[in-house]
Protein backbone atom coordinates (compact mmCIF):
# COMPACT_ATOMS: atom_id res chain seq x y z
CA UNK A 1 0.00 0.00 0.00
CA UNK A 2 2.79 2.29 0.71
CA UNK A 3 3.89 2.32 -2.95
CA UNK A 4 0.63 4.19 -3.84
CA UNK A 5 1.66 7.37 -2.28
CA UNK A 6 4.08 8.78 -4.86
CA UNK A 7 1.03 7.82 -7.45
CA UNK A 8 -1.31 9.35 -4.81
CA UNK A 9 0.80 12.79 -4.63
CA UNK A 10 1.89 12.47 -8.89
CA UNK A 11 -2.48 12.44 -9.17
CA UNK A 12 -3.27 15.03 -7.20
CA UNK A 13 -1.19 17.16 -9.02
CA UNK A 14 -2.75 16.88 -11.69
CA UNK A 15 -5.82 17.49 -9.96
CA UNK A 16 -5.54 20.60 -8.05
CA UNK A 17 -2.80 22.47 -9.94
CA UNK A 18 -5.35 24.13 -12.09
CA UNK A 19 -6.97 25.82 -9.73
CA UNK A 20 -5.87 28.90 -10.50
CA UNK A 21 -7.70 31.38 -12.66
CA UNK A 22 -6.50 32.49 -15.80
CA UNK A 23 -6.71 36.00 -17.89
CA UNK A 24 -9.77 36.57 -19.79
CA UNK A 25 -9.98 35.55 -23.19
CA UNK A 26 -10.35 38.26 -25.83
CA UNK A 27 -10.79 38.54 -29.40
CA UNK A 28 -10.72 41.15 -32.06
CA UNK A 29 -13.39 41.08 -34.65
CA UNK A 30 -13.17 43.13 -37.98
CA UNK A 31 -15.84 45.38 -39.15
CA UNK A 32 -16.48 43.19 -41.85
CA UNK A 33 -15.21 40.23 -40.47
CA UNK A 34 -18.26 37.55 -40.08
CA UNK A 35 -18.59 36.08 -36.81
CA UNK A 36 -19.08 32.47 -36.14
CA UNK A 37 -21.34 32.19 -33.35
CA UNK A 38 -19.93 28.50 -32.47
CA UNK A 39 -17.20 30.99 -31.50
CA UNK A 40 -18.59 33.23 -29.87
CA UNK A 41 -20.08 31.02 -28.06
CA UNK A 42 -16.43 29.30 -27.03
CA UNK A 43 -15.03 32.94 -26.06
CA UNK A 44 -18.28 33.28 -23.40
CA UNK A 45 -17.42 30.01 -22.19
CA UNK A 46 -13.79 31.05 -21.68
CA UNK A 47 -14.61 34.31 -20.17
CA UNK A 48 -16.33 32.16 -17.32
CA UNK A 49 -12.60 30.31 -15.72
CA UNK A 50 -12.52 31.80 -12.25
CA UNK A 51 -9.50 34.33 -12.27
CA UNK A 52 -7.20 34.45 -8.93
CA UNK A 53 -4.18 35.11 -7.72
CA UNK A 54 -3.63 32.59 -5.08
CA UNK A 55 -5.30 29.64 -4.05
CA UNK A 56 -5.58 27.52 -0.64
CA UNK A 57 -7.46 24.23 0.07
CA UNK A 58 -6.99 24.35 3.57
CA UNK A 59 -8.79 20.75 4.18
CA UNK A 60 -9.65 18.36 1.30
CA UNK A 61 -9.93 14.40 1.04
CA UNK A 62 -9.06 12.34 -1.73
CA UNK A 63 -9.30 8.82 -2.71
CA UNK A 64 -7.06 6.59 -5.24
CA UNK A 65 -8.21 3.87 -6.65
CA UNK A 66 -5.43 2.12 -9.14
CA UNK A 67 -6.44 -1.70 -9.82
CA UNK A 68 -7.34 -2.92 -7.09
CA UNK A 69 -5.27 -0.96 -4.70
CA UNK A 70 -7.19 1.92 -2.61
CA UNK A 71 -5.77 4.46 -0.77
CA UNK A 72 -7.78 7.79 1.13
CA UNK A 73 -5.73 11.00 3.07
CA UNK A 74 -6.12 14.55 4.05
CA UNK A 75 -4.19 16.66 1.79
CA UNK A 76 -3.95 20.85 1.18
CA UNK A 77 -2.59 22.59 -1.25
CA UNK A 78 -1.22 26.58 -1.53
CA UNK A 79 -0.76 27.54 -5.03
CA UNK A 80 0.10 30.73 -7.06
CA UNK A 81 -0.40 31.67 -10.49
CA UNK A 82 1.96 31.48 -12.56
CA UNK A 83 4.75 30.28 -9.97
CA UNK A 84 4.28 27.21 -7.90
CA UNK A 85 2.19 24.70 -6.04
CA UNK A 86 2.49 23.02 -2.76
CA UNK A 87 0.62 20.03 -2.11
CA UNK A 88 1.05 18.74 1.61
CA UNK A 89 -0.20 14.75 1.78
CA UNK A 90 -1.08 14.50 5.75
CA UNK A 91 -2.68 10.55 5.96
CA UNK A 92 -2.26 10.37 10.17
CA UNK A 93 -3.16 13.01 12.67
CA UNK A 94 -1.95 16.14 10.16
CA UNK A 95 1.56 15.14 10.07
CA UNK A 96 3.15 15.59 6.47
CA UNK A 97 4.86 12.60 5.20
CA UNK A 98 4.92 13.32 1.71
CA UNK A 99 4.85 16.89 -0.42
CA UNK A 100 4.78 17.44 -3.91
CA UNK A 101 6.30 20.84 -4.91
CA UNK A 102 5.69 21.90 -8.45
CA UNK A 103 7.14 24.62 -10.80
CA UNK A 104 7.77 25.72 -13.89
CA UNK A 105 10.58 23.50 -14.53
CA UNK A 106 9.77 20.90 -12.57
CA UNK A 107 7.93 18.03 -10.03
CA UNK A 108 9.11 17.31 -6.82
CA UNK A 109 8.28 14.57 -5.25
CA UNK A 110 9.00 14.32 -1.21
CA UNK A 111 9.02 11.52 0.96
CA UNK A 112 9.67 12.90 4.42
CA UNK A 113 8.87 9.79 5.94
CA UNK A 114 12.11 7.87 4.66
CA UNK A 115 13.27 11.18 4.11
CA UNK A 116 14.42 11.09 0.32
CA UNK A 117 12.99 12.61 -2.64
CA UNK A 118 12.38 12.68 -6.78
CA UNK A 119 13.07 15.19 -9.54
CA UNK A 120 10.91 15.08 -12.55
CA UNK A 121 11.74 17.15 -15.39
CA UNK A 122 8.40 17.87 -17.64
CA UNK A 123 10.51 16.22 -20.39
CA UNK A 124 10.22 12.74 -18.25
CA UNK A 125 6.54 13.22 -17.49
CA UNK A 126 5.95 13.45 -21.39
CA UNK A 127 7.82 10.62 -21.89
CA UNK A 128 5.95 8.48 -19.98
CA UNK A 129 2.49 9.61 -20.39
CA UNK A 130 2.94 10.60 -24.13
CA UNK A 131 1.31 13.92 -23.48
CA UNK A 132 3.30 17.03 -24.32
CA UNK A 133 2.69 18.31 -20.39
CA UNK A 134 4.00 21.44 -19.04
CA UNK A 135 3.73 23.80 -16.36
CA UNK A 136 0.72 25.87 -18.04
CA UNK A 137 -1.11 22.51 -19.12
CA UNK A 138 -0.56 21.36 -15.19
CA UNK A 139 -1.88 24.79 -14.11
CA UNK A 140 -5.25 24.26 -15.83
CA UNK A 141 -5.44 20.50 -16.12
CA UNK A 142 -8.11 18.69 -14.11
CA UNK A 143 -9.71 21.57 -12.43
CA UNK A 144 -12.92 22.90 -13.74
CA UNK A 145 -10.79 24.58 -16.38
CA UNK A 146 -10.68 23.64 -20.34
CA UNK A 147 -7.26 23.43 -21.98
CA UNK A 148 -4.98 22.39 -25.01
CA UNK A 149 -2.34 19.82 -23.88
CA UNK A 150 1.21 21.42 -24.70
CA UNK A 151 -0.31 25.10 -24.81
CA UNK A 152 0.19 27.94 -23.02
CA UNK A 153 -3.05 29.24 -22.68
CA UNK A 154 -6.87 28.14 -23.09
CA UNK A 155 -7.30 31.36 -25.82
CA UNK A 156 -5.28 28.19 -27.92
CA UNK A 157 -8.97 26.91 -28.06
CA UNK A 158 -10.03 29.58 -30.38
CA UNK A 159 -7.54 28.81 -32.80
CA UNK A 160 -8.46 25.22 -33.55
CA UNK A 161 -11.70 24.44 -35.42
CA UNK A 162 -14.76 23.91 -33.15
CA UNK A 163 -18.00 23.17 -32.58
CA UNK A 164 -19.97 24.69 -29.47
CA UNK A 165 -23.47 24.16 -28.99
CA UNK A 166 -26.60 23.99 -26.64
CA UNK A 167 -27.88 20.79 -25.85
CA UNK A 168 -30.66 19.13 -23.35
CA UNK A 169 -27.26 18.24 -21.33
CA UNK A 170 -25.97 21.66 -21.55
CA UNK A 171 -23.31 23.88 -23.21
CA UNK A 172 -21.38 20.96 -25.27
CA UNK A 173 -17.61 22.19 -27.10
CA UNK A 174 -15.56 19.85 -28.98
CA UNK A 175 -12.22 20.09 -30.63
CA UNK A 176 -9.57 18.01 -32.30
CA UNK A 177 -5.82 18.59 -31.85
CA UNK A 178 -2.79 16.35 -32.03
CA UNK A 179 -4.29 13.21 -32.01
CA UNK A 180 -6.50 14.59 -29.01
CA UNK A 181 -10.27 14.54 -29.39
CA UNK A 182 -11.73 16.90 -26.61
CA UNK A 183 -15.49 16.98 -25.49
CA UNK A 184 -16.30 19.79 -22.69
CA UNK A 185 -19.74 20.22 -20.95
CA UNK A 186 -20.82 23.21 -19.45
CA UNK A 187 -23.52 24.00 -17.25
CA UNK A 188 -25.77 26.50 -19.50
CA UNK A 189 -26.61 28.97 -16.94
CA UNK A 190 -23.41 29.53 -15.07
CA UNK A 191 -21.04 28.41 -17.63
CA UNK A 192 -18.97 26.98 -15.43
CA UNK A 193 -17.17 23.54 -16.43
CA UNK A 194 -19.37 20.39 -15.59
CA UNK A 195 -17.57 17.51 -17.54
CA UNK A 196 -14.04 16.95 -19.35
CA UNK A 197 -13.47 13.94 -22.01
CA UNK A 198 -10.66 13.83 -23.33
CA UNK A 199 -9.55 10.80 -25.85
CA UNK A 200 -6.21 9.76 -27.34
CA UNK A 201 -7.29 8.59 -31.04
CA UNK A 202 -4.65 6.29 -32.26
CA UNK A 203 -4.09 4.43 -28.42
CA UNK A 204 -7.88 4.59 -27.46
CA UNK A 205 -6.82 5.78 -23.83
CA UNK A 206 -9.23 8.28 -22.46
CA UNK A 207 -9.66 10.66 -19.40
CA UNK A 208 -12.37 11.58 -17.87
CA UNK A 209 -13.33 14.43 -15.20
CA UNK A 210 -16.67 14.62 -13.48
CA UNK A 211 -17.53 18.30 -11.42
CA UNK A 212 -20.45 18.32 -8.73
CA UNK A 213 -21.62 20.71 -5.76
CA UNK A 214 -20.39 23.70 -6.68
CA UNK A 215 -19.92 26.64 -3.76
CA UNK A 216 -19.31 30.22 -3.76
CA UNK A 217 -15.43 30.58 -2.11
CA UNK A 218 -14.38 34.30 -1.94
CA UNK A 219 -17.36 35.11 -4.87
CA UNK A 220 -15.64 32.16 -7.04
CA UNK A 221 -18.11 29.18 -7.80
CA UNK A 222 -15.92 26.13 -7.49
CA UNK A 223 -16.76 22.33 -7.40
CA UNK A 224 -16.26 20.46 -3.83
CA UNK A 225 -16.37 17.39 -5.67
CA UNK A 226 -13.54 15.92 -8.62
CA UNK A 227 -13.98 12.69 -10.02
CA UNK A 228 -11.48 11.82 -12.26
CA UNK A 229 -10.85 8.13 -13.95
CA UNK A 230 -8.24 7.51 -16.41
CA UNK A 231 -8.47 3.97 -18.60
CA UNK A 232 -6.02 2.69 -21.34
CA UNK A 233 -5.42 -1.18 -22.34
CA UNK A 234 -1.98 -0.89 -19.63
CA UNK A 235 -4.08 1.16 -16.28
CA UNK A 236 -7.24 1.92 -15.31
CA UNK A 237 -7.51 4.57 -12.15
CA UNK A 238 -9.52 7.00 -10.47
CA UNK A 239 -8.83 9.85 -8.12
CA UNK A 240 -11.96 11.00 -6.33
CA UNK A 241 -11.41 14.40 -4.38
CA UNK A 242 -13.33 16.01 -2.11
CA UNK A 243 -12.77 20.14 -0.39
CA UNK A 244 -14.22 20.99 2.37
CA UNK A 245 -12.29 24.62 2.56
CA UNK A 246 -11.31 26.56 -0.05
CA UNK A 247 -9.97 30.24 -0.18
CA UNK A 248 -8.81 32.40 -3.18
CA UNK A 249 -6.77 35.40 -3.15
CA UNK A 250 -5.50 35.32 -0.15
CA UNK A 251 -1.82 35.56 1.62
CA UNK A 252 -0.27 31.26 0.81
CA UNK A 253 3.01 29.94 1.36
CA UNK A 254 5.03 28.23 -1.47
CA UNK A 255 8.36 27.88 -0.34
CA UNK A 256 10.33 24.63 -0.99
CA UNK A 257 11.62 22.49 1.79
CA UNK A 258 14.87 22.53 2.32
CA UNK A 259 16.15 18.73 1.21
CA UNK A 260 19.94 19.03 1.68
CA UNK A 261 19.69 16.30 4.00
CA UNK A 262 17.74 14.19 2.08
CA UNK A 263 18.60 11.12 -0.65
CA UNK A 264 17.63 11.70 -4.19
CA UNK A 265 16.31 8.78 -5.75
CA UNK A 266 14.63 8.09 -8.98
CA UNK A 267 11.00 7.57 -9.55
CA UNK A 268 11.64 3.90 -9.52
CA UNK A 269 13.50 3.56 -6.33
CA UNK A 270 10.65 5.43 -4.75
CA UNK A 271 8.10 2.89 -5.93
CA UNK A 272 10.14 -0.38 -5.35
Amino acid sequence: MRKLYPIFILLLALTFAGCHGQKKTTTTHSRHQKVDPQKQLAEQLLDAVPVSNTAYASKAKVTISVGSQQISANSSVSMVRDSAIVISVQPLLGIELFRLEISRERIKVIDKMNRRYVNLTYAAVQKETGLNITYPTVQSFFCNQPCVIGQDSDSAILQLPLTAEQTEQGIIMQFTDNDLNYTYTFDSTSKRLRNTLIQMTMRGDNSRVDYSDFQVFNDILFPTNIDISYSSLRLAGSCKVSIQRMQFDGKVDVSSLNTSRYSEVTLRQMLQ
